[in-house]
């Protein structure tokens, strides 16, 4: 965990929320030189070792609204992609 000035603690589950919401908005697929789908794949590995599933779910679903609510998703084919392999998992 890592604690913000504001008082805040930001968990892992969070940080890794924020992580998919930046790359499904499209912002790191350019800065790491990676494809997308590798990402999300990797996403995948690291959502089987982690201990609370529940927490990063809604930090995730609220990311995913706000992309949806704005339209600022890069794809709907990465969104369905990243919901079908997470899913898959659980």
């Amino acid at each position: 965990k890592i604690s913000m000035d504001n008082g805040g603690i930001v968990t892992t589950p969070l940080l890794v929320a924020r992580f998919c919401d930046l790359m499904l908005k499209g912002r790191l697929d350019k800065e790491k030189g990676r494809l997308v789908e590798q990402m999300i794949e990797g996403m995948v590995v690291l959502f089987k070792y982690m201990d609370d599933r529940d927490v990063f779910h809604a930090f995730y679903v609220d990311f995913l609204s706000k992309r949806l609510l704005t339209r600022t998703s890069h794809s709907e084919d990465l969104e369905r992609a990243m919901l079908k392999s997470r899913w898959m998992i659980a």
